[in-house]
Formats: C-alpha cells, sequence, structure tokens
C-alpha cells in the first residue's frame, strides 16, 4: 500500500475535522510522538491502526487508502481569506467531489446509461436572461410557470449531474464541475442552516455558469469575477421566476400588503424571499432599498426579524433530490456490476447500512 498517500488523506480529513494529532492520538490510544511519526512517514503504518483511524475520523477505511483525484475544470466560489482549516475543508470537499464524479463515470459506463446534456448540445446566448428565456424554451416550461414541484427531474433533463453535500464552509453553497471532469455537474452544500430555497437557487446558478462560462473554468483559478457571479444570479432569479410571471403576479396579489405579496409569490415559485425582492427591484424600482423596506415591514407584521439567514415559511420538504446516482448503484450491483464492499464505499455506508440497503433492493 501507498503510505505516503494515505498519511496525505489522513492529514487532510484530520484538517477539515478539525482534528489535532494529539486529539487523534488520544482516541486511538497512541502517544503523540508515535502518531507523528507514522504521519509524517517516518514509521510503517500497522492496519489494526488504520481501522482505529478511520473509526476515531468516522470515515470509511477506504477513504485512507484512495489515490486522491483532481478536478481540471471546476468553479468554485469561496471567501477569499480562509483559515488554515477553511482551506482544508476546502480541499476535502473537492477531493470528495472528484471521488463522486470517478463513480459517476464507472457507474455511467458499467449500467451503460449516460446523460446526454442539453447544455452542450444547444447554443445559448451570453447575456443572462436571454440565456434564462431560452433554457426555459428547450425545457418546454411556459413563461409564467413555477417549476420546482419537479426540480429534480428538470435537473436531470439538462443532463447535469447532481450531488447534496455538507460543505461544514461558511458563505459557499455550491460548485460546478465541467465537462472535462465528466460533468456537467453541480455539488450543493445541504449543510441544515442552508435552506431548500437556497439550494435550489445555487443549483440553478451553478447551471448558469455552466451555460455562460463553461470556457473560463479553471481549479487553479478558484474565485470567480463578480461579474460573472452577478450574471450567474441573474440568470438564476430570471429562471425561477421571470419578469412575466413577476409582472402578473405582482398586479394579481395586489390586495395583500407588501409584505404578503412578497411572500405569496415566494410560496408559489418556491424561492427566497430574497429572489423575490431582487426581481421586483430589478424590474420595478432599480434604486429603491426594497430590502430595507421588507425586514422592517416583515418585522411589524410578524414580529420576527429576518437575521441569521432566516427564511420566512421555508420550505420543509428537499425539492432538489440526487435521485440518479443511488439509483445507479442500485442497478449496477443487482446487474454484479460491482461488489457488496462497492456499494458500501461508493455511498460511504458502514457494513449493517449497506447489508440493510441491499436487502432492501432484492426484496422489491
Amino acid at each position: 500500500m501507498d503510505e505516503r498517500n494515505i498519511t496525505d488523506n489522513t492529514k487532510m480529513i484530520m484538517k477539515a475535522k478539525g482534528v489535532s494529532i494529539r486529539a487523534l492520538a488520544e482516541q486511538i490510544a497512541m502517544s503523540s510522538v508515535s502518531l507523528s511519526k507514522m504521519l509524517n512517514n517516518k514509521v510503517s503504518i500497522k492496519t489494526s491502526t488504520l481501522i482505529k483511524i478511520s473509526q476515531a475520523l468516522q470515515v470509511p477505511l477506504e477513504n485512507l487508502f484512495v489515490e486522491t483525484p483532481r478536478l481540471y475544470q471546476v468553479r468554485f466560489r469561496t471567501q477569499k481569506v480562509m483559515s488554515a482549516r477553511e482551506k482544508a475543508q476546502r480541499g476535502q470537499i473537492l477531493r470528495d467531489s472528484a471521488l463522486w464524479m470517478r463513480d459517476y463515470t464507472l457507474l455511467e459506463s458499467v449500467t451503460n446509461e449516460n446523460l446526454s446534456s442539453i447544455l452542450t448540445s444547444h447554443a445559448f446566448p451570453s447575456e443572462p436572461k436571454e440565456a434564462a428565456g431560452k433554457l426555459r424554451k428547450v425545457l418546454k416550461l411556459s413563461e409564467t410557470g413555477a417549476i420546482c414541484d419537479a426540480f429534480s427531474a428538470l435537473v436531470e433533463q439538462c443532463g447535469v449531474k447532481l450531488r447534496l453535500y455538507p460543505f461544514g464552509l461558511k458563505k459557499s453553497f455550491g460548485l460546478s464541475i465541467g465537462i472535462q471532469d465528466g460533468g456537467p455537474a453541480i455539488v450543493v452544500n445541504n449543510d441544515p442552516e442552508v435552506s431548500v430555497e437556497r439550494q435550489i437557487f445555487t443549483i440553478v446558478h451553478e447551471i448558469g455558469h455552466l451555460i455562460m462560462h463553461h470556457d473560463s473554468f479553471q481549479f487553479d483559478e478558484p474565485l470567480s469575477t463578480e461579474k460573472e457571479e452577478a450574471d450567474a444570479d441573474l440568470f438564476a432569479g430570471t429562471f425561477l421566476l421571470p419578469d412575466e410571471a413577476l409582472s402578473y403576479q405582482w398586479k394579481e396579489k395586489g390586495a395583500l400588503s407588501f409584505v404578503d405579496r412578497v411572500l405569496a409569490i415566494k410560496l408559489l415559485y418556491k424561492v427566497s424571499y430574497k429572489v423575490v425582492l431582487s426581481r421586483y427591484k430589478q424590474l420595478f424600482e432599480p434604486k429603491f432599498n426594497i430590502y430595507a423596506k421588507f425586514a422592517s415591514d416583515y418585522a411589524k407584521e410578524y414580529n420576527h426579524d429576518l437575521k441569521n439567514h432566516y427564511e420566512p415559511f421555508s420550505l420543509e420538504r428537499p425539492v432538489a433530490i440526487e435521485s440518479r446516482f443511488p439509483s445507479l448503484v442500485k442497478k449496477a450491483y443487482l446487474d454484479e456490476d460491482i461488489s457488496f464492499s462497492r456499494v458500501q464505499q461508493i455511498l460511504g455506508l458502514d457494513i449493517e447500512q449497506a447489508r440493510e440497503l441491499v436487502w432492501s433492493w432484492k426484496e422489491l
């Protein structure tokens, strides 16, 4: 076994989880000095020690052995100033995303079920609102209809691979992966504090990048330009809540208060209140400080502030579900293209969870 690869993986996982050598040494009943020597490749690591390390770090043992893959076409916007731990978390997210893409490519190959992407088979305008309108037409959506009831199906129809993954990283909501690395694919942060509305917006935001900025995916330049981010935001807002839809609904709900009109449209289109406010500002009153007015009026009407990313009447169920990947694992296993241990590794399950899952497959 490649011990340097093992120690690199272990140290990356430790950094991402904020686990020190001393803390890990205590958990596996080993001296800090001995563990440090192992992690710096000065002495060999026993298999029994690796098992203890994987259990202490709460990761599958296989994660310590895998060759560290790399993504070459990825957009992952993060804060410009990051701590060592945040950088390690970012690295872990990219590493896990690369492993996921590798497994996804394998599953598509053995099951002979490949997605065709309309993002690459159609020509889209570079202007965000026009591109959003073109995508709705390609998907045969009406000019005013809400799209989120069948959102996961629409993502699949776009030919985009989707993964929901807890980033554990503040102010980072998603990343997109280009064709060269097996995409188009999107990984979305589904940490508990990230609302479903935010996840939906992030998915469409990243689709905007895949459509409009596909030539500027570079691993070594992870920070998108402000213009590209603004374009992707406008694309997402327009796709989810088109001009015609907002204009019609705003007039239709004219009898309601300002706050209740915003909330009614938010609930109908399954977007965040900020998307409604942003689209209103773009369409009707660009210079009006609509966010301050909404926050003030909402506090008066509902006796609650909007601090700490509070989302009024937030969606409770995950609308955007990554259903295709698990179904490919199931098909590959039942067709005997992958082993039980591979199922366990790909889905990150312990042996009992994996046994229960494959048993349920066989019972159907």
